[in-house]
């Protein structure tokens, strides 16, 4: 990996000179993020990139508004670590792991090349030091101890990798390791790694710690300077990653939302740093300035109640489970349409967030998007007793 690659840790008493980052051995030093050229940010008129590979689009809906060579399958280097902090966030969410678990780093994890905290091994960390590490420093030793923690090995991680892999739709990718160094049998697209990301911007928390400019570890010595500078230089952007490897060339993955909007630029194989960074902020320049989010339900707007029968409750709200916004070429919202299709009735039992109809938004007669609309509680079944009961209320109301 380059020095920009590098994973970017530095001792406070190492700011002032690069080489003594070496002989402290903490960290490989890395130009001072000041010393690096803006991104261009001047807004593109159209889709080109100088990239042999890469796609953009819209995070709402998984649309592609342009791409180039994306199913050429590629070494994916350091991007592999989205799926890394998919993994984790995951187990965070689901309380497997707590952010201040204790990881202890196994000879395993220590001494991988490229970018790292130089690990010893027995050394012990806090899960969220780690997390840092990886999502800001791209430490790859990092990722190992991570990785062996919620698989139990690299092996076992990497068959972790594939499956939510599988599960996601990415048909173009194997996972052989969670760091990204090449290695044979581990290789992605740009299509592929669009659709992971759409996927990792929804999970609670990843976005906080890639969106991290710096921060430290080990209680101050250790200083992180994220390796993707969009999220210091480009309006909005908040993740996701970089790479870079010999195989690879120079990669990133970046997310930018602005208003409503939330776009995913994917950029692999770039000839140098520069030129990534350039295409990736041409890509979300373009994609904001043609296209429009427009908000078409919010998370929680109630639609009408459903009636239930054999129900607890006769009835159930249908709602909206999370904010619906559809993206069109801007001049197009006002020749959409939505429709709302709703069950007639229900049949008790009736579990909280069970789909029980869609929104349809289609413009020009064209459904561009759709989704869920589901039930706002539970609606547990009746007893026979009860059932009982409600049928002779309702007969004897009828004499009343």
């Amino acid at each position: 990996m380059t020095l920009e690659e590098g994973c970017q840790l530095r001792t406070r008493t190492a700011r002032l000179a690069c080489a003594l980052l070496v002989s402290f051995s903490m960290v490989v030093a890395l130009p001072a993020a000041a010393a690096v050229p803006p991104i261009n940010p001047k807004p593109a008129t159209g889709w080109t990139v100088d990239s042999p590979s890469a796609i953009i689009i819209d995070a709402a809906s998984g649309r592609v508004l342009f791409e180039k060579n994306a199913d050429e399958r590629r070494a994916p280097a350091s991007l592999t670590k989205i799926m890394t902090l998919t993994l984790v966030f995951e187990a965070l969410r689901d309380g497997k792991i707590k952010y201040d678990t204790p990881v202890t780093a196994s000879p395993e994890a220590c001494g991988y090349g490229g970018t790292q905290i130089w690990l010893k091994p027995g050394e012990t960390f806090k899960l969220e030091d780690l997390i840092k590490a990886i999502a800001i420093g791209s430490a790859n030793d990092a990722a190992v101890a991570v990785a062996e923690q919620i698989g139990g090995s690299i092996q076992g991680f990497a068959d972790l990798m594939n499956d939510k892999a599988k599960q996601l739709g990415m048909t173009n990718t194997h996972f052989a390791n969670p760091h990204g160094l090449d290695q044979d049998g581990h290789y992605t697209t740009a299509r592929d790694m669009a659709t992971l990301a759409r996927y990792a911007v929804t999970v609670p928390d990843l976005l906080k710690y890639t969106a991290m400019w710096q921060d430290y570890i080990r209680d101050g010595k250790s200083w992180l300077v994220n390796t993707n500078r969009m999220v210091r230089h480009y309006s909005g952007c908040d993740g996701l990653k970089t790479g870079k490897t010999n195989d690879s060339g120079f990669c990133v993955v970046a997310t930018a939302k602005r208003d409503n909007a939330r776009y995913i630029a994917v950029v692999m194989g770039s000839a140098t740093s520069e030129v990534r960074f350039n295409d990736a902020a041409r890509l979300l320049n373009t994609a904001f300035s043609l296209f429009k989010a427009v908000p078409v339900a919010h998370k929680g707007d109630v639609i009408r109640p459903v009636p239930v029968r054999r129900g607890r409750a006769e009835e159930v709200q249908a709602v909206v489970p999370e904010d619906f916004v559809v993206t069109v070429e801007r001049g197009a919202e006002k020749g959409l349409e939505q429709t709302i299709t709703l069950a007639d009735q229900l049949f008790a039992p009736v579990a909280a967030g069970q789909k029980i109809g869609e929104i349809v938004v289609k413009l020009k007669g064209q459904e561009i998007a759709r989704a869920p609309v589901v039930a706002a509680q539970a609606v547990p079944k009746l007893s026979v007793f009860a059932s009982i009961w409600r049928s002779v209320r309702s007969i004897l109301s009828i004499y009343r």
